[in-house]
């Protein structure tokens, strides 16, 4: 079966002229205009779903797009160059310089995929015509759209802003996976000479002495050498073919290059400091956060590029006032400015906005003035937050503090805040999670060791600390893989980037390794892991060259450090200590946040790379069901799960009628498909709410706990009447046979009587069932008069089935049922005269009797 492929792609370009063919041919321009020379420069993202290009989102300054429209094409002139869009099936664009001269006749990007091997490729689609959407006067989007009328769809849509480089997004739809590139024609380039350097191609004339420069050093930083070029001589210049080699376009596949602006601060500790998180990725969105100098506010974006307005959540004027985390679930904040701590959970919704579990908690500590808070979450979702805080002699020390609960709701754990070492001095604290709810706190100082405390879920290990010292506490970043911790810190003297890990076996950190030596004395390094393969990513700005932002990947399969990758050319970043990034991959992305520009506004700007992309797709539930919703009574809460590669374990969450979700048991799942079913007493009030939902995760370590953002729902119902209806009183009112006898039965039942059926047997031998009767109420006579065999002395039975308005039955009578024998008509003996001489009539014994008179004469003597 042909499977469906989505991907993006975006092509990122400048257009400048060089006057100087000596001078670079390089991107460099600035808010709101650029400078007189001109690149024209490709980068490329390819993504899973319809949005991830790279584009600037920040307060549009350049001036208004000038837009116009003709039968034939739709024209936008802004601040770079001019473009035409032609319609219908003629899928090409025209540039023009400012002042109208043609730069290139014909401009089209096209899919194309391998139709024979090795090289015999063909374009996928037709082009059908274009639409274009103004978003605002300095904002405008052209697609071009294409089809092969066999199922396969795609569209190209350029984003054409007024401030900002012109971007453009290729959006796939394919009946069946292909081997894929992108074919960038771009024929009658009337710049006839032409030089071909590293990454990039160089067109002039000899008589007007200006060049244009296509540069894709940017897609070979990211993708390697996957880039081939031919030129040719064309209609009116020169054509230069330009391909982009993707491979085979899978869906779950995610690439990116180029930074985008996310906002704008007044401050330039918007992002600060390395060793805080403030950007993830959730529910089809980055997630950027940051001080603008006011507020602590966030901006996402669903593709990296175009970002949406900022909003805010407090005040904050300044970075290094607050952290986020993000447990995959919920994120979460902690603020302190020489106060107390501040707490909130919230969801990051699919549309960019955030629900909040509760408002703002305050989270007391021993003085209330601490600073440079750290929040992160424990394997059981508790929220933990290091920090550190003035003591009553003026000195900092390092602090963490846990809570209670895990609804929301800060509640200090007893035994907390806890006081980690009695270092006097501007300690920074950062809490790694670990599994099964222990933590690693790590700590330090500037001019001292990085130090670290194991808590094992009940109890703080001994202090350890590394060989090397830091040049500043907050110059150190770490993630976890299990129970072991990976940790980057700028070394103090030397200037060296440092990697060291601590093993959780030994209570002790490892060898160290030098990333990066000599580097400047703020370079200060930020890691994160992708959880598929271990890889590590660790980023760091100014060094070699300043402006210029690094990284290099730790293969966790070979235990090899790849060579230092050159990844973002900046003009002027605002410090080499502003860099943030995601504590570990989301979705196949590893983000990255930094600042550019040493005065105000700021640029908080975004750029992310890809991973090789596992299996990132979490379980799937289907079938929720409960057997029952008797108060009191165990109840089972089932559901259906399925994951493309294994399921692992589930966590059953549950809100027995308190208003609050708490996560109880767990139980160990496996196969591809599996029941989670957890049975509980409810509770035996009714009428009551109960909530309940389940996380589970394959063994990917991919989490859906969708069910918890709506929990399911049922209230308490009462028992049912499983009591039948009882009898008594039974009588009959004669037992003569042929003769009319009433059978009667007293019925009484506690809820409420519904009917009866009067069963008999006339000297027969067999019972025979009337039909239904009603019955109401609670106490209830049923009363059947039968005409009984006249024949004297045989056998009558009888007996009542009766039930109540719950459907129970009582049959009990019919196990042995009510009996008596007919008799005959009673006749008293008497005797009367008939006045026959002699003779008397009498009844004697119901029988008649004609009885002859005796005299008897006595005589009486005297």
């Amino acid at each position: 079966m042909a499977g469906i492929c989505t991907f993006l792609l975006a092509l990122f370009f400048f257009l400048y002229f060089v006057s100087n063919p000596q001078q670079e041919a390089r991107a460099d321009y600035q808010a709101g205009g650029i400078e007189e020379n001109t690149t024209y420069t490709p980068s490329f993202e390819f993504v899973p779903t319809v949005n991830a290009e790279n584009s600037t989102v920040a307060s549009l300054t350049g001036l208004p797009i000038q837009f116009s429209e003709t039968a034939d094409y739709v024209k936008l002139n802004f601040t770079m160059f001019v473009v035409e869009f032609y319609k219908g099936t003629a899928g090409y664009n025209k540039i023009y310089d400012k002042t109208g001269n043609v730069l290139v006749y014909d401009d089209r990007i096209v899919l194309e995929y391998l139709f024979k091997a090795p090289d015999k490729w063909k374009q996928r689609g037709t082009p059908t015509g274009i639409n274009y959407t103004k978003i605002n006067d300095y904002h405008y989007e052209v697609t071009r759209f294409y089809t092969d009328y066999l199922g396969t769809t795609y569209n190209v849509t350029y984003i054409v802003k007024s401030d900002s480089p012109m971007k453009i997004k290729i959006s796939l739809e394919s009946g069946q996976t292909d081997t894929y590139r992108i074919a960038w024609y771009l024929s009658g380039i009337t710049k006839l000479n032409y030089v071909e350097e590293e990454n990039r191609v160089t067109f002039g004339n000899d008589q007007d002495n200006e060049w244009i420069t296509f540069d894709w050093a940017d897609v070979y930083q990211s993708f390697g050498n996957i880039t081939q070029t031919s030129y040719e001589d064309a209609a009116n210049g020169k054509k230069a073919n330009i391909y982009f080699n993707i491979g085979i376009v899978n869906a779950g596949q995610t690439i990116t290059v180029d930074p985008s602006i996310v906002g704008t601060s007044i401050t330039k500790f918007a992002t600060s400091y390395p060793f805080q998180r403030k950007t993830f990725y959730a529910n089809g969105r980055f997630w950027v956060f940051y001080s603008n100098g006011t507020n602590m506010v966030y901006r996402t974006s669903t593709d990296g590029v175009t970002w949406s307005d900022a909003t805010a959540i407090r005040a904050c004027s300044n970075g290094l006032y607050f952290s986020i985390w993000f447990d995959g679930t919920y994120l979460h904040y902690a603020y302190a400015s020489t106060s107390s701590i501040y707490y909130r959970r919230g969801t990051p919704n699919a549309d960019g906005t955030i629900t909040w579990s509760a408002a703002e908690q305050t989270v007391t500590t021993l003085y209330n003035t601490a600073n440079l808070p750290m929040v992160s979450v424990d394997s059981n979702g508790y929220p933990w937050i290091g920090y550190r805080e003035y003591g009553s002699d003026y000195y900092q020390r390092p602090y963490v503090v846990k809570s209670s609960r895990n609804d929301g709701v800060w509640q200090t754990q007893s035994g907390f805040p806890y006081l980690l070492s009695d270092i006097a001095d501007g300690v920074v604290v950062s809490v790694i999670p670990l599994t099964n709810g222990k933590v690693l706190a790590l700590y330090s100082y500037g001019g001292h060791y990085l130090k670290a405390r194991l808590w094992t879920g009940s109890s703080w290990g001994s202090e350890i600390q590394t060989s090397s010292k830091l040049v500043a506490g907050y110059y150190h970043s770490a993630v976890a893989q299990s129970d072991d911790v990976h940790a980057v810190f700028l070394k103090s003297d030397t200037y060296d980037i440092i990697y060291v890990k601590y093993s959780y076996a030994t209570n002790s950190f490892g060898t160290e390794t030098t990333l990066q030596a000599n580097v400047t004395p703020t370079t200060a390094p930020v890691i994160s892991i992708d959880p598929n393969t271990n890889d590590l990513y660790v980023f760091w700005a100014g060094y070699p060259t300043a402006n210029h932002i690094y990284y290099r990947k730790y293969i966790a399969s070979t235990g090899i450090w790849e060579p230092t990758v050159d990844w973002i050319t900046e003009v002027a970043l605002t410090g080499n200590d502003c860099l943030t990034n995601f504590y570990r991959a989301y979705g196949g992305y590893v983000g990255l946040v930094y600042m550019n520009s040493t005065v105000s506004p700021y640029q908080i700007k975004f750029a992310y790379l890809t991973v090789l992309v596992g299996d990132i797709t979490p379980p799937k539930y289907s079938l929720n069901s409960t057997n029952s919703t008797l108060a009191g009574t165990a109840v089972s809460h089932n559901l259906y799960w399925q994951d493309d590669t294994g399921l692992s374990y589930a966590i059953f969450s549950f809100d027995n009628c308190t208003g609050t979700l708490q996560n109880i048991t767990g139980m160990s799942l496996s196969g591809t498909s599996a029941w989670s079913n957890f049975t509980v007493v409810i509770n035996s009030t009714v009428g009551c709410q109960i909530r309940w939902c389940v996380y589970a995760n394959d063994t990917s370590g991919n989490w859906n706990g969708t069910s918890c953002e709506n929990p399911f729902s049922y209230q308490t119902t009462p028992p049912p009447d499983t009591i039948p209806p009882t009898y008594s009183l039974n009588s009959t009112n004669s037992t003569l046979a042929g003769t009319p006898v009433s059978h009667n039965l007293y019925w009484q039942d506690n809820v409420g009587l519904s009917g009866y059926i009067f069963s008999f047997d006339n000297c027969t031998g067999t019972l025979v069932n009337d039909t239904w009767v009603p019955m109401t109420g609670t106490g209830n006579w049923s009363n059947v008069t039968k005409i009984i065999n006249s024949t004297v002395g045989c056998q009558i039975r009888w007996c009542v089935y009766a039930n109540d308005t719950s459907g129970n039955w009582n049959g009990t009578s019919c196990e042995t049922p009510f009996i008596y024998i007919t008799t005959s008509v009673v006749v008293p003996n008497f005797c009367i005269d008939l006045g026959i001489r002699d003779y008397i009539f009498c009844i004697i014994g119901g029988n008649k009797y004609v009885l002859p008179i005796v005299y008897k004469w006595y005589v009486w003597k005297e």
